[in-house]
């Protein structure tokens, strides 16, 4: 006598095997092949079934969701390297790997020089952890901005890059600035309150 069992062999193929296994037993049935007892059984492995639908079913969930969680986490990564576009006063950053040995934070020397037309402007760089290392800079004027790297070490020295600036939202109005010697407004004129 060979006896069915509801247990899958691969945990990755549970519902396929037990429809199969359902399947299969359910032809003996109308068949008239099993009787008294055994029906029973049936109706208990038709349950199982269902189970194993059902919890094929949350696993399809899970893996959608797990699919999503990826395509988040790819999407943060890629979002923590260079943006080609920033408004003014904004925040643009350069996100590089580096070296991780002695210690980073005193040993290496990281800066980025971001040159529009003539002006120039160097911002020195820090190590973020993880072997990344991040200059962050906020652009004043409108229009193209390049940037080269400037490190002690090779991995970091050297790396070029080119950006935009556009015209900054309804809610950005720059930095908060003296003015008129005794009060403060924003860069774009707008009175600190």
């Amino acid at each position: 006598m060979k006896t069915i069992n509801f247990t899958p062999s691969r945990p990755r193929n549970r519902c396929a095997d037990e429809v199969r296994t359902f399947v299969a037993y359910a032809t003996k049935v109308r068949r008239g092949r099993v009787r008294g007892s055994k029906r029973e059984w049936f109706r208990a492995g038709r349950a199982g079934v269902n189970a194993g639908i059902q919890s094929f079913r949350r696993s399809a969930l899970a893996t959608r969701i797990a699919a999503g969680l990826v395509l988040a986490l790819l999407g943060a990564a890629f979002s923590a390297r260079a943006a080609d576009s920033v408004e003014q006063w904004g925040v643009y950053e350069v996100a590089l790997p580096g070296l991780t040995n002695g210690n980073p934070f005193l040993d290496v020397r990281f800066a980025a020089k971001f040159s529009q037309g003539y002006d120039t402007i160097e911002v020195p760089g820090f190590y973020d952890g993880d072997g990344n290392y991040r200059v962050r800079f906020m652009p004043e004027k409108i229009g193209a901005w390049n940037y080269e790297t400037v490190s002690g070490t090779a991995e970091l020295n050297g790396k070029t890059g080119e950006f935009t600036v556009t015209k900054p939202s309804a809610q950005n109005h720059g930095p908060v600035r003296v003015a008129n010697t005794f009060h403060f407004a924003y860069a774009d004129g707008t009175p600190y309150k």
